[in-house]
């Protein structure tokens, strides 16, 4: 059984509590944004109360096993579309929100984090649109790891960052999407994975926060093996070669006090990880804006080319099959998963990383989940801002 929860202006000042709405679905993502949505008729009695921007929604799910609800999305909703039969809701979780503000500070139309840790830039972004006048995140907390709970401006965060640090100019651009683009960056090289996002509503943990975890583990989970033909009924898999590039050059623009536009541009660069040899001659350019330095152009150039190799560019994602595993039971975002797949010209048996999933129940009980994978980095690139 599912549950759809709305509340107002405060998320603890329910307004209505619907268990009856049909086809409702959930997406979550790590270090980026998911969304909601549910179809109600038009004659509910509780529809009224489902307007946008002005209500908090919150979707439970009754598990069996734990005999209890548990939390799987929540957020604001944003809209909807009605028929002359029923409305579809729509929502974003707050990861989303995040990416509805911007980075420029209230103070200046730009930015700069001179030699700063993700650790640095994360608590700053999120110190920012926290305190903001009319912030709709403003009831957000955030903490580190695992160690315990921080209160904005009282209470300093200390996470388990890596020490290298970035040169990072910034203004006017989606927050939620700057601050993917550094922890990706950060994730460069490491065994460790770079993660943030919303914490699952728990006995322990409240949704209203955001995690950032510098030290994800790297080990594997291996309480759950996914499986064409087990428990896997279905998948979408492909190279992406359309997507492949070989040889790539970055244009870009440095601003030296706020006026002075000088133009950098690198030597082509070659792809290691997709030899021309192998590939053939495939080129691109980059434009890019406010890079600090050449060296920072050149390491941009490498960084592009590093994204658009073999291993970076493919896409996976699988359909779970029925009732086979319930939403966070065993497993959570970020995880190395061991996925088998031999199908026709399709092998894989490897570990994947989980960056999220996508959920659709209805009131008949019927239930469809999916898993979506991302390749990490492990390359290093020096120097590479996150624009």
């Amino acid at each position: 059984m599912l549950i759809a929860t709305l509340s107002a202006p405060a998320r603890n000042n329910i307004r209505a509590i619907i268990h009856d709405a049909k086809n409702v679905g959930v997406s979550t993502y790590l270090n980026e944004g998911g969304e909601a949505f549910f179809t109600l008729p038009y004659n509910h009695p509780q529809i009224a109360e489902c307007v946008p921007l002005e209500r908090h929604y919150r979707v439970d799910r009754f598990d069996e096993e734990e005999g209890r609800y548990t939390t799987i999305g929540q957020g604001i909703l944003e809209d909807y579309e009605a028929t002359p039969d029923e409305t579809v809701f729509y929502g974003l979780d707050y990861m989303m929100v995040l990416t509805k503000t911007i980075t420029t500070p209230t103070t200046s139309t730009t930015l700069t984090y001179d030699d700063k840790t993700f650790e640095h830039i994360y608590i700053d972004q999120m110190t920012q649109v926290v305190n903001q006048t009319d912030s709709r995140l403003g009831f957000i907390q955030f903490r580190a790891n695992t160690t315990g709970w921080s209160h904005l401006l009282t209470t300093p965060l200390v996470i388990n960052s890596s020490t290298a640090t970035y040169d990072i100019f910034t203004g006017g651009e989606s927050r939620g999407l700057f601050l993917t683009n550094v922890a990706n960056i950060s994730m460069a090289g490491s065994t460790n994975k770079v993660v943030f996002g919303n914490t699952l509503e728990s006995e322990t943990e409240v949704y209203n926060t955001f995690f950032c975890d510098m030290n994800f583990s790297p080990q594997p989970n291996n309480d759950l093996v996914l499986e064409y033909g087990t428990n896997l009924k279905s998948f979408s898999y492909s190279p992406n070669f359309r997507s492949l590039i070989t040889r790539s050059l970055v244009v870009a623009t440095l601003v030296q006090n706020g006026t002075n536009p000088i133009k950098i541009y690198t030597p082509l660069a070659t792809s290691t990880n997709a030899p021309t040899s192998t590939y053939g001659i495939i080129e691109a350019v980059f434009s890019e804006s406010d890079l600090a330095s050449q060296a920072e152009a050149d390491a941009k150039a490498a960084y592009r080319l590093y994204q658009s190799s073999p291993e970076k560019i493919k896409t996976i994602s699988v359909a779970v099959t029925d009732g086979s595993i319930s939403p966070y039971k065993r497993y959570k975002l970020g995880d190395d998963i061991k996925v088998r797949i031999k199908r026709g010209n399709v092998d894989i048996d490897t570990y994947l990383t989980l960056r999220g999933q996508r959920y659709l129940g209805s009131t008949d009980g019927k239930e469809q989940l999916w898993f979506d994978f991302f390749p990490r980095d492990t390359a290093v690139f020096p120097g590479v801002s996150a624009r």
